[in-house]
């Protein structure tokens, strides 16, 4: 079996992955490491990555996969251990490893695989939750009510010298603020003595938008900081007509739990795993 880099095509993302993983990563000029039977010439195995925008010196493995009748011989971890030692030849320092479904026992096994290659558990546990925006107009004194921190603001864009400052001295290897991570007009800041302390990055992916997991510095002292960067960007994503569904990326029980008491419950919920690979 010969374990190498293959180009990656747009037939080769289609025929080979599942349909929502080729979308996932359209856009991101993903690469792929894969497996080739060397009696046939065929591909067998293949393991699919993309850069991180918001990591620094991270990359993404989004999706490793065995052809049936090839499963339970070791091609799947011999392929990700040839695909981390060229990605740390390369300059990766860290290689996440995600995964979304509504099938417990699927990610079990996808737990189980990425701690046989040695991933290690990343943010905890995960869930991404869809909230339509009709129905959260119900919820905007609640909102109006929580949202108490004075210290939230804005940033035009990257060149804003607080987000320059932030990337520059954060300790947080793991969490940049970078353009394609968020759209200005809905995203929010707290800013303590005009430093950024804590972020809710959040996307516009046509006529849905997309809620990162907030970013909250270690030293920031104020309880009501996640409560009041939460409840300010769904206010205002509530004010944009276009956008018709909300998807919020929650991380640890305590912020899911925060997340419906503010907004009730989600209208569709899918749990995941996040584990990373220190190179």
């Amino acid at each position: 079996m010969i374990h190498k880099r293959i180009a990656c095509s747009e037939e080769l993302l289609n025929s080979f992955f599942p349909e929502k993983i080729a979308a996932t990563v359209e856009d991101k000029k993903p690469f792929v490491y894969g497996a080739v039977d060397e009696e046939s010439g065929d591909l067998v195995g293949a393991c699919l990555f993309t850069v991180a925008d918001n990591r620094t010196k991270t990359a993404i493995m989004h999706y490793c996969i065995v052809k049936d009748g090839f499963r339970r011989e070791d091609i799947g971890s011999a392929l990700v251990e040839t695909a981390m030692k060229s990605l740390s030849k390369a300059g990766i320092k860290y290689v996440v490893y995600r995964e979304i479904s509504d099938n417990s026992l699927s990610l079990l096994e996808s737990l189980r695989f990425a701690t046989a290659c040695d991933f290690l558990p990343g943010t905890g546990e995960e869930w991404l939750l869809y909230y339509s925006t009709s129905k959260l107009l119900s919820r905007l004194s609640v909102l109006e009510k929580n949202c108490v921190s004075q210290k939230i603001d804005k940033v035009k864009n990257t060149k804003d010298e607080r987000v320059y400052s932030f990337n520059r001295e954060t300790t947080d290897s793991l969490f940049r603020i970078n353009a394609a991570d968020f759209d200005p007009k809905l995203s929010n800041f707290y800013v303590e003595d005009g430093k950024i302390m804590a972020a809710c990055l959040v996307r516009n992916e046509t006529k849905q938008a997309l809620i990162n997991d907030i970013y909250i510095s270690p030293r920031v002292n104020d309880i009501n900081a996640y409560t009041s960067l939460m409840c300010s960007c769904v206010m205002t994503i509530l004010r944009d007509p276009n956008i018709a569904e909300i998807c919020i990326q929650a991380v640890g029980i305590e912020r899911l739990q925060e997340i419906r008491r503010l907004l009730g419950d989600e209208r569709e919920g899918y749990q995941a795993i996040d584990m990373v690979r220190y190179l």
